[in-house]
């Protein structure tokens, strides 16, 4: 799989999940560990890896991130700062290094 496709492919599963701040985040290394080990999205490079974990800690509500850890997609409405945040993020890690 292309590195453009892997990146699309994340952004579907993401896209489902977007939404304003929640609470207290569990750890960003939980969320890291999640995206490596998901068929859906293993592979990902790991400079989109550390930008969606640090997407999670920020924007996704407990219940969403709870879910993510989970192994569950879960859709949620999402602010548009949420949503320029993955833009921004998945444009910067298909940058060319």
């Amino acid at each position: 799989m292309t590195r453009l496709a892997r990146l699309a492919a994340v952004a579907l599963v993401l896209a489902a999940t977007l939404s304003a701040c929640g609470d207290e985040p569990p750890a960003r290394d939980a969320f890291v560990a999640k995206l490596k080990s998901d068929p859906r999205t293993e592979g990902t490079p790991d400079p989109a890896v550390q930008c969606i974990a640090d997407w999670y800690v920020a924007y996704a509500t407990e219940e969403e991130r709870d879910a993510f850890l989970n192994g569950q997609v879960v859709p949620a409405a999402g602010g548009e700062q949420a949503r320029a945040a993955m833009v921004d993020c998945l444009k910067s890690a298909a940058e060319p290094r």
